[in-house]
């Protein structure tokens, strides 16, 4: 398009994350949780800090699943989208601009830029 300067290009490549994690991690924490307060209940009788065993275990369970799922998440080789820093010159028509490129960033007078599918 006449009128942008593309100063850099970057590939953004796909990213893969197995979200099920945090589910099955804190599913995990929540059934340690019952098992200890179970387990509790029966030796020593109902006491009301096995609630707050219950609750930090599920807390414990949900964290862990969090961080798994952060750990899991990786770069495939698809590229997603091609990324592009920018300059537009006054003369261009900004409609047009935004109808072929969708804007990520700005950093000054620099646009982040993708384009438009």
């Amino acid at each position: 398009m006449n009128g942008v300067e593309i100063l850099s290009s970057k590939p953004i490549y796909e990213v893969e994350a197995y979200c099920w994690l945090i589910a099955v991690f804190a599913g995990v924490g929540l059934l340690i949780g019952l098992i200890v307060a179970i387990v509790n209940w029966i030796d020593f009788g109902f006491d009301s800090d096995y609630i707050w065993t219950i609750i930090g275990c599920t807390i414990t369970g949900v964290f862990i699943g969090f961080l798994g799922s952060v750990i899991s998440e990786h770069e495939t080789d698809t590229v997603d989208y091609i990324e592009y820093k920018v300059t537009v010159s006054e003369d261009i028509n900004f409609t047009e601009f935004m109808d072929k490129y969708e804007v990520l960033d700005q950093e000054g007078k620099i646009y982040i830029v993708r384009e438009r599918e």
